[in-house]
C-alpha cells in the first residue's frame, strides 16, 4: 500500500468537479475538431462508400464523387490516430494539474483492478500504445459491425448500380457528422482510462511526490482539513 498521506481512490477521481470539467470539454473538442477536418477532407465527395470506393459512377446522368478513401479504412486510421492524440496529449495536462495540486495521485494497488485496461502501465508511450490497440480491439469492430448489419437489413443506401448493387454508402454531408460523433464516443471511453493512468502514484518519483507536497502542503491541507506529514499513513480524500 502507498505510505504516503495525500491519495484517492478511483472512483473519487472520476467523481471529482476537476474530471467531469475535463472530460466534457475533451468529449466536445474532439467532436467539433474532427467534424472540421471531415469537412476539409470531403469538400469535394459527395459520398463515402462502406467497403470499396468506385471513385466516380455516373448515375442518372449524374456524376457522383465517391472518397478516394472507403468507410471501413477512414474509421480503422481514424480510431488508431484519435486513441493515440487524445492519449498523447491528454497525459501532461493531467501530470502539471497533479503537481499543482488541483487533482490527486491514485494508489497504483488502487488502480489494480483495472489493470487489464493498460492503467497501471507507467511508460507514456507504451500507455497509448495499450489504449490505442485496446480501442481498434473494441470499439472500431462493434461500430463496423453495427455499419455492416446496417447495410444488410437496407438502412444503409445502396449505389443504385448494377456492378456495385449491394454496396452501402453515405451522404457526405451526413457522413461529417457521424464520423464527429465516432471520435466523440472514442473519447468518451478513453478519455477516463488516460485520466486514471496519469494520476497513477507510481508514475511519480519520490522526488516529485515530495516536491508536491511541499508545493502544495497549505492548499492540500485547506481542501482536506488535514496536515500534511509524511510520517502519516496513506489516507483517502475527496478529490479537489
Amino acid at each position: 500500500m502507498d505510505q504516503h498521506p495525500i491519495s484517492q481512490t478511483p472512483s473519487q477521481a472520476l467523481r471529482s468537479g476537476f474530471f467531469i470539467f475535463n472530460y466534457v470539454i475533451s468529449i466536445i473538442g474532439t467532436f467539433f475538431v474532427n467534424y472540421g477536418f471531415a469537412v476539409l477532407i470531403l469538400m469535394k465527395n459527395d459520398r463515402v462508400a462502406l467497403w470499396n470506393s468506385p471513385g466516380i459512377l455516373v448515375i442518372n446522368d449524374k456524376r457522383v464523387y465517391y472518397s478516394n478513401t472507403p468507410l471501413w479504412s477512414d474509421l480503422l486510421l481514424t480510431c488508431i490516430l484519435i486513441t493515440f492524440v487524445v492519449s498523447l496529449i491528454s497525459t501532461p495536462g493531467l501530470r502539471k494539474a497533479l503537481m499543482q495540486a488541483k487533482t490527486l495521485p491514485i494508489p497504483q494497488a488502487e488502480l489494480r483492478p483495472y489493470r487489464f485496461f493498460g492503467v497501471t502501465v507507467t511508460y507514456t508511450f507504451g500507455r497509448c500504445i495499450l489504449f490505442t490497440i485496446l480501442a481498434t480491439a473494441t470499439i472500431y469492430p462493434a461500430i463496423l459491425g453495427c455499419l455492416e448489419a446496417s447495410c444488410k437489413n437496407g438502412t444503409m443506401p445502396k449505389f443504385g448500380n448494377d456492378f456495385y448493387a449491394t454496396e452501402c454508402y453515405f451522404d457526405a454531408a451526413k457522413y461529417k457528422w457521424f464520423k464527429a460523433g465516432f471520435c466523440g464516443i472514442i473519447c468518451t471511453i478513453v478519455y477516463p482510462l488516460v485520466f486514471l493512468a496519469a494520476l497513477n502514484r507510481n508514475t511519480l518519483s519520490d522526488e516529485e511526490y515530495t516536491q508536491f507536497l511541499e508545493a502544495n502542503s497549505s492548499r492540500i491541507a485547506l481542501n482536506t482539513g488535514s496536515t500534511i506529514d509524511s510520517g502519516h499513513h496513506a489516507n483517502h480524500v475527496v478529490a479537489i
